[in-house]
């Protein structure tokens, strides 16, 4: 129950962030891409706390996964890694 709520701490996110729980109604579902980079990790910890459901899409050309790690067992959020130069078909009501 607590894994539904927060993030994990690690090395990198040593903080725990907790996360709001929206309404099926309020709650979007956002794709990030570039997620694991600088900025991305931070937008992706700013939609997470929201309590949305978010997608992060990346290839770790340069980013790294340790910048989400502290997301990865919360079932709002999930990890595609792929190239945004190749499409991909994934239903979203928004993206950054």
């Amino acid at each position: 129950q607590v894994l539904s709520t927060q993030s994990l701490p690690t090395i990198a996110a040593p903080e725990v962030m907790k996360t709001l729980t929206l309404s099926d109604h309020r709650r979007k579902k956002i794709l990030v891409t570039g997620g694991a980079g600088f900025v991305g990790s931070h937008l992706v910890d700013k939609l997470m706390m929201e309590g949305h459901e978010v997608i992060v899409l990346d290839n770790f050309f340069t980013g790294q996964k340790k910048n989400i790690a502290h997301w990865l067992h919360h079932p709002n959020f999930s990890l595609v890694v792929h190239d945004v130069t190749e499409p991909i078909q994934l239903e979203v009501d928004e993206i950054y």
